[in-house]
């Protein structure tokens, strides 16, 4: 009898050992862990490098006094004294602003009545030009007849210092051989520029 009681106490003594070196085993790798990623986790992780891309909006234009405006303010009627003689959204003003490290140049864009898209600002041609009406009910023709600088003054309408400039058609400004285009057409056009149920 006394040989069955031995067995049973050195099955319990075998699980007790091996419960306890699992646990050591356990605890020890637990702390080798915690030991390396003490000793090799960065302390603090780099920052992560800013980048901007600098846009220009309407490439380079004249300034205006920022005070007082409404959505309807003709702001060439107000501009400041020019210091240059550059018309936002033109060949040679989108070209300034990229030699001046603009990587993108935000234009404005209207559908023609002759289906072609001019680079302009307003809904009509008000306040900018020395014409009338709303801009995507001229033909290219008829807005390449306009003065575009006409309407930039900065002494109540008594000089027009920045004339003889006429709309462009995007075709020119994508055809411009010296830009380096990065253009975002923002202008959402409301309508299908082909679509000519209007019409039927």
């Amino acid at each position: 009898m006394s040989q069955f009681t031995v067995v049973p106490q050195r099955r319990k003594q075998r699980k007790k050992l091996c419960k306890f070196l699992f646990r050591s085993l356990g605890l020890i790798a637990a702390i080798s862990l915690g030991l390396l990623a003490y000793l090799y986790w960065p302390r603090s992780l780099p920052p992560k490098p800013l980048t901007f891309t600098l846009i220009a909006h309407r490439g380079v234009s004249q300034t205006f006094p920022l005070d007082n405006l409404q959505n309807d303010t003709c702001t060439a009627k107000i501009i400041n004294p020019p210091t240059h003689s550059f018309l936002e959204n033109t060949i040679s003003s989108i070209r300034a602003a990229f030699n001046s490290g603009a990587d993108l140049v935000e234009i404005d864009i209207h559908p023609t009545t002759d289906h072609q898209l001019a680079v302009f600002h307003d809904w009509t041609v008000d306040c900018r030009t020395n014409g009338q009406g709303v801009t995507h009910e001229q033909s290219m023709q008829t807005l390449k007849q306009l003065d575009i600088g006409y309407g930039y003054n900065a002494d109540g309408g008594q000089t027009h210092p920045l004339t003889a400039l006429s709309p462009i058609e995007l075709r020119s400004l994508i055809h411009s051989s010296k830009l380096g285009l990065g253009l975002n057409l923002s202008q959402l056009l409301y309508r299908s520029l082909w679509d000519d149920r209007s019409n039927a």
